[in-house]
């Protein structure tokens, strides 16, 4: 299996498979469980992010030795497994008999379970993914294969938002009775509740606390359970589509005297936890980067649709709406953008786009407390925070692929992998108790977990000129030793 040149048509399977698997984790971990649990079984929102940390702890622990396993096995196995472990159970989650607005542990349990199977899915499916495109991808091309890569993954973040929410609220009502008369009274109070809020902060230009109270309270949705299945369904399809294209047409295994020929003439590293630790030592600093800047991005992973819903006061599929543009411009700018670091540097294109991330997260604090500017502050941060992703994100894919040795390529991709779950877990948790108890003042609540994104992104775009060095035009981009990047800066 001899990299191509013709990137596009080798990548051209991965991303197909890509964008099925990431719309369906979007669907289901961005959209449909968090608007489940709130506001179908009365969860609270920091409830909601400790049952979903399954999810992420499930990646931090087989992200790595899945990795090293992809190496020693091949990528196909893992990429068919992966989205198959996941296509049941978004369909066990609902058929979980949870008694609404209660604490009960044993059913929780069984809902972070499904979470953690999950995890251990999307764990065995991405880093085999990436170390594939790695093997069938000629070098010179890799950061714009990751940027195709990226724009599958960007879409399907987005999309995952407007195809859960879409079919919710087109058949939801149809599931669970509401298509009535209960559904026009939750409209028609859901705009007045709208247009008070608005009334009061034009005329009084603050938030007094009667507004505070009405505007800004918990939503009570008359919504039945039922009114949320439609999402489950859609997320267990995409998961089917994604594991019959990795079976059809991603390419078997192959021998590894045939990969060897290409490159290095290197044996596969055995599957080993030395091997998983060694692949650590190798790029540490660019350990602690992945950890500060995801825990930054975690920090509202799992918020951004109740901000959303809670803070602007629109369904579900108005919110999908209002991404969608931005998204579909990121897509469209992603691949010329891959490419601009194949050219421009891959480390400066992680050191801008990190900067771009930041940039875009104070702009989304700054415009949030401006009357009538919400939900503009939405659309405008998410397009700063999504440029800054597709810069970002393939350039450092692709810089990861050139730091380590060919048969270490799956286990260093883990290993950074676990940092990456390790941060969002962490943030998630952190921003999930800022949402809810930070202040009496439910609008500072909402919008602490933003803060501490930003001041997390903002430090990484520090650490990227400080861990990170940029090499001379003929040599290829090398992270810094930490000891060296320290003592240059």
């Amino acid at each position: 299996m001899k990299p191509t040149k013709n990137w596009v048509l080798a990548t051209l399977p991965v991303a197909f498979i890509a964008a099925f698997a990431e719309l369906g984790y979007a669907v289901i971990n961005n959209s449909a469980f968090q608007v489940y649990c709130k506001y179908g079984l009365g969860i609270s929102a920091y409830m909601m992010v400790k049952v979903m940390a399954p999810f992420y702890v499930s990646e931090v622990l087989f992200k790595g030795p899945f990795g090293v396993l992809a190496d020693r096995i091949g990528r196909k196995s893992l990429m068919v497994i992966g989205p198959a472990i996941t296509i049941f159970t978004p369909i066990v989650t609902i058929l979980i008999p949870y008694p609404p607005h209660t604490v009960n542990v044993f059913y929780l349990s069984l809902f972070g379970f499904l979470r953690l199977l999950d995890g251990a899915g999307a764990a065995l499916l991405w880093p085999a993914m990436f170390a594939y495109i790695g093997d069938v991808v000629h070098k010179d091309k890799r950061a714009s294969a990751m940027s195709l890569l990226n724009v599958t993954y960007i879409m399907g973040l987005a999309l995952g938002f407007l195809a859960g929410g879409w079919v919710n609220d087109t058949f939801g009502p149809m599931l669970s009775g509401e298509a009535g008369l209960k559904h026009q009274m939750f409209a028609i109070g859901r705009h007045l509740r709208r247009a008070f809020r608005e009334s009061m902060i034009h005329h009084h230009g603050h938030r007094s606390f009667l507004h505070q109270a009405i505007a800004s309270g918990p939503d009570v949705s008359i919504f039945l359970r039922s009114h949320y299945y439609p999402s489950f369904y859609l997320a267990s399809v995409l998961f089917g589509a994604a594991t019959i294209i990795a079976v059809v047409a991603i390419r078997s295994k192959t021998h590894m005297s045939d990969v060897d020929s290409v490159e290095d003439g290197e044996h596969e590293a055995p599957m080993t936890f030395q091997s998983f630790v060694e692949a650590i030592k190798t790029v540490p600093n660019m350990m602690i980067l992945t950890l500060t800047a995801f825990l930054g991005i975690g920090c509202i992973a799992l918020l951004v649709k109740l901000f959303a819903l809670d803070e602007f006061s629109i369904t579900e599929t108005e919110f999908g709406q209002l991404i969608l543009i931005p998204a579909a411009l990121v897509a469209i700018l992603a691949v010329p953008l891959g490419y601009m670091s194949d050219v421009w540097g891959k480390v400066r294109s992680v050191r801008l786009g990190f900067i771009l991330c930041a940039v875009g997260m104070w702009t989304l604090i700054a415009m949030y407390w401006q009357p009538h500017m919400k939900e503009s502050s939405m659309a405008v941060a998410g397009t700063m925070l999504g440029l800054g992703f597709v810069i970002a994100f393939p350039a450092w894919m692709a810089l990861l692929t050139t730091v380590c040795k060919k048969n270490q390529r799956g286990t260093v991709i883990g290993a950074v992998s676990t940092a990456q779950g390790i941060g969002v877990l962490c943030g998630a948790l952190i921003g999930g108790r800022l949402y809810d108890g930070f202040s009496n003042i439910p609008h500072v609540s909402h919008i602490s977990p933003f803060y501490a994104s930003a001041i997390l992104l903002t430090l990484s775009s520090v650490l990227s000129f400080v861990l990170l060095r940029s090499e001379s035009k003929d040599k290829s981009d090398r992270p810094e030793g930490i000891s060296n990047a320290i003592a240059n800066t």
